[in-house]
C-alpha cells in the first residue's frame, strides 16, 4: 500500500491508470448486478416481509435459494464497500498531494526569492577582476572514497590578531524540539578588542575519509571538500578557504548522493564569490548561509523526483582572512583548538540526546551510549527551507579547526581529540591520520570524515 501511495504521488501515469481502473470497476459494478441497488438486494428486501408465508409453503427447501440470495447480496455489498474505500483512499491521497504541492510551491517561491535577493546583492558588489600581481589559483580537493585519504595544502596570507576563543558570535534557532525544560546557557558575545599588528600566516590542511570497520563493504555516506587559495583585494592578498564535511542518510547509495549533492552545491555557490576582487562591505556570512540554503533546496527537489528519501548533515567553514564563518545542520561538528584554551566545540548538535544533555536531563557522557543517540531533528533535504546555526569565529596563529562527522566524535571523545591536536599542532596531515586510526581502533562503527585546518606563521614553511 505504501509503495502504491508513493507511486501515485510521483508518477502521473499511475494516477491516470488508477482513475481508468476505478471508472471501469464502477461501471461493471453498476451494470452486472442490474443497476443500483442491485437486483439481489431488491429481491431480498421484497422477500423478507413474506418470509414466514414462504416457509409454510416450501419448508426447509426454502433455505437453499434464500442462502444463495443472501450470500450473493453480501458479496456485491463487499465489492461496493471495497470500491468506495479505494475511491476514498485515492481522493484522500490526491488531496494530500495537492496540499503538499501547494505548500511546496509557496516554500519554493520564498526560497527562490531569497536566493534572487542574495544573487542581486552579490552582483551589485562585484567588480571586474584586474589583478596587478600574479596570484595562485584556488586549490580544490573533493574527496569521496572508500579508503582513507589524507592531504595538505598551504597559502601565504596576511592575518590580523584575533580575540580569544570565548568571543564568538552565534545566531541560533532550536525551537523544533519542545522539551519544556530549562534553556541552555547563553553564549558570550564579542567584546571590543584592540587591533594588533598583522603578520603573515599559512593554512595547512589535512583530510581523512574512511568507511569504518562495520561498513567497510558498503558505500561511504560521508563526503568532504577542501578548497583554499588567495584572493586579490586592495594592497594585500586575502586568504580564503572553504571546508565542508557532510554525512548522508537515507540508505547507503542515497546517503552518498545526498552528501555529494550538498558539497557540490555549496562549492558552486561559494567559489564564484571568492574569485572576484574583495569588496569592503561583503557579507561572507550571508554567502555561506545562502550556499547551505541552496544545497538544502537541491536535495529537497531531488527527493520530490524519486520515491526514496535522502538527506545529509553538514558542517562547513568559510575562512576569509582571520575570520571564520561556520554553518551547521545536524550532528556533524566543528571544533576549535587553541593552545592555552584547549578544545572547544563551536557547533551544536541538532539531536535528541544533545538537547537532553544541554538541559541537564542526561549526563554529557550519556550522548555516546543513549538509545536515541542517532536521532536528529534537522538535516538538509527534509523541507524546502533549512534551519541552520551560524557562527562567526575570529582566528589567530596556532589555532586548529577540526570539522568531522559523528563517525569520528562518537568513537574518539573530546579529551582524546584534544590530546591528538596538542601533540602535533603544526602537522595537519598527521593529525587527520591519527584521528582516523583512533576512530578505527575504538570500533569504527560508522563512516569517518574529517578535515583539519592549522593556522601557522609563514616563516615555518
Amino acid at each position: 500500500m505504501e509503495t502504491l501511495k508513493t507511486s501515485f504521488e510521483n508518477y502521473r501515469g499511475v494516477r491516470i491508470a488508477l482513475c481508468l481502473v476505478f471508472l471501469l470497476a464502477g461501471g461493471l459494478l453498476y451494470w452486472i448486478p442490474g443497476g443500483f441497488p442491485p437486483w439481489m438486494w431488491r429481491s431480498l428486501f421484497s422477500m423478507l416481509p413474506h418470509l414466514s408465508a414462504l416457509w409454510e409453503q416450501r419448508g426447509p427447501s426454502l433455505l437453499y435459494p434464500l442462502s444463495g440470495l443472501v450470500l450473493l447480496s453480501l458479496s456485491v455489498a463487499l465489492f461496493w464497500f471495497l470500491f468506495v474505500f479505494a475511491v476514498g483512499w485515492v481522493v484522500r491521497c490526491w488531496w494530500q498531494l495537492r496540499d503538499e504541492r501547494r505548500r511546496f510551491a509557496l516554500e519554493l517561491r520564498e526560497t527562490e526569492q531569497m536566493a534572487r535577493t542574495m544573487a542581486a546583492r552579490e552582483r551589485a558588489k562585484e567588480a571586474p577582476v584586474h589583478v596587478a600581481q600574479p596570484t595562485r589559483p584556488l586549490q580544490h580537493a573533493a574527496v569521496s572514497a572508500s579508503r582513507p585519504s589524507f592531504g595538505a595544502a598551504t597559502a601565504t596570507v596576511v592575518q590580523e590578531s584575533a580575540p580569544l576563543l570565548t568571543d564568538i558570535e552565534t545566531k541560533n534557532s532550536d525551537e523544533l524540539l519542545d522539551l519544556a525544560l530549562q534553556h541552555p546557557q547563553p553564549i558570550a558575545r564579542p567584546k571590543t578588542t584592540a587591533i594588533l599588528p598583522t603578520e603573515h600566516i599559512r593554512y595547512v590542511v589535512g583530510m581523512g575519509l574512511d568507511p569504518g570497520l562495520k561498513r567497510k563493504n558498503a558505500p561511504n555516506e560521508d563526503n568532504i571538500f577542501a578548497m583554499q587559495g588567495v584572493r586579490p583585494g586592495g594592497d594585500d592578498s586575502i586568504p580564503v578557504g572553504l571546508f565542508v564535511v557532510a554525512d548522508g542518510m537515507g540508505g547507503h547509495v542515497q546517503g552518498q548522493e545526498a552528501s555529494r549533492l550538498a558539497i557540490q552545491t555549496i562549492s558552486d555557490v561559494v567559489t564564484p564569490s571568492l574569485l572576484h576582487n574583495a569588496g569592503e562591505n561583503e557579507s561572507f556570512g550571508d554567502i555561506i548561509k545562502d550556499a547551505v540554503h541552496r544545497a538544502n533546496l537541491a536535495i529537497y527537489r531531488r527527493n520530490r523526483q524519486q520515491a526514496d528519501m535522502m538527506g545529509t548533515t553538514v558542517t562547513t567553514a568559510l575562512l576569509v582572512g582571520t575570520m571564520c564563518y561556520i554553518v551547521n545542520v545536524g550532528d556533524s561538528r566543528t571544533y576549535l583548538y587553541r593552545a592555552g584554551k584547549g578544545l572547544k566545540q563551536i557547533t551544536r548538535d541538532h539531536s535528541i540526546v544533545a538537547r537532553l544533555a544541554e538541559n541537564g536531563v542526561i549526563a554529557p557522557e550519556a550522548i555516546y551510549t543513549h538509545p536515541k543517540r542517532n536521532q536528529i531533528y534537522r538535516c538538509l533535504g527534509d523541507t524546502a527551507t533549512a534551519e541552520m546555526d551560524f557562527f562567526r569565529v575570529p582566528l589567530q596563529v596556532g589555532d586548529i579547526l577540526l570539522l568531522c562527522s559523528d563517525g569520528l566524535w562518537e568513537m574518539v571523545h573530546d579529551d582524546e581529540i584534544e590530546r591528538v591536536l596538542a601533540a602535533t599542532p603544526t602537522e595537519a596531515a598527521h593529525i587527520s591520520a591519527r584521528l582516523v586510526q583512533a576512530a578505527l581502533k575504538n570500533g569504527g562503527a560508522d563512516n569517518i570524515g574529517l578535515l583539519v585546518v592549522c593556522v601557522l606563521p609563514a616563516e615555518e614553511q
